[in-house]
């Protein structure tokens, strides 16, 4: 009885260490391809952060070109002594590897529009305070916004800009923590948009 057990026991203990190996292979594997894909459009994200063109005309609302790549503005800050400086420098986004399979960019050259997220935390008029905390250790609150702008690189145009804004934070939490909510779902605004082919595509 303890053999059969014992050799149960290995069995099972062999079982979770194949998975946990398979489980590392894969997180491994899909780092190592995110960090391609930034490589292959570095040279391109800086630019297309800081891209300024005219608004659309005689369109009904925001819409979707071709396929996307969705780029993280720079983070901006100002202080006393230097005035606006970068804290962060634009970069891919995180939302670039959750889009749809047929809507990712592969390559700089099949990006047909960007999607630049201009990350935000907006400070919300009221202070979260614990039960029973003294007075003057309220937490201060923020929302999560993004503001969200769309070029239309076949047509040189800026194909829509909105914001989104997150969820409020949780009024319990512990003290000395910044409460802040969840982010807004861009994936599900971004799919719910109008698409059209990259011209080039359609011919």
């Amino acid at each position: 009885m303890r053999k059969e057990s014992w050799g149960v026991r290995r069995l099972a203990l062999s079982g979770a260490g194949l998975i946990a190996v398979v489980s590392l292979l894969v997180w491994v594997g899909g780092y190592l391809e995110r960090e391609d894909t930034r490589a292959r459009f570095a040279a391109q994200v800086q630019a297309w952060a800081k891209l300024e063109l005219p608004a659309v005309e005689n369109e009904p609302g925001p819409y979707l070109r071709g396929q996307l790549v969705v780029v993280e503005a720079a983070v901006l800050d100002w202080k006393p002594t230097w005035g606006v400086v970068e804290i962060q420098p634009a970069r891919l986004d995180a939302g670039q590897f959750e889009l749809p399979s047929h809507l990712q960019a592969d390559s700089p050259e099949e990006v047909g529009t960007v999607v630049v997220c201009a990350h935000k935390r907006e400070p919300l008029d009221l202070e979260y305070r614990l039960e029973g905390a003294p007075a003057g250790s309220g937490i201060r609150a923020f929302r999560y916004d993004i503001q969200v702008t769309l070029y239309d690189l076949e047509r040189g145009v800026c194909a829509g800009q909105t914001t989104l804004r997150g969820s409020e934070p949780q009024d319990i939490m512990e003290i000395g923590d910044t409460s802040v909510g969840e982010p807004p779902d861009v994936q599900a605004w971004l799919q719910g948009l109008p698409w059209r082919p990259a011209q080039a595509a359609a011919e």
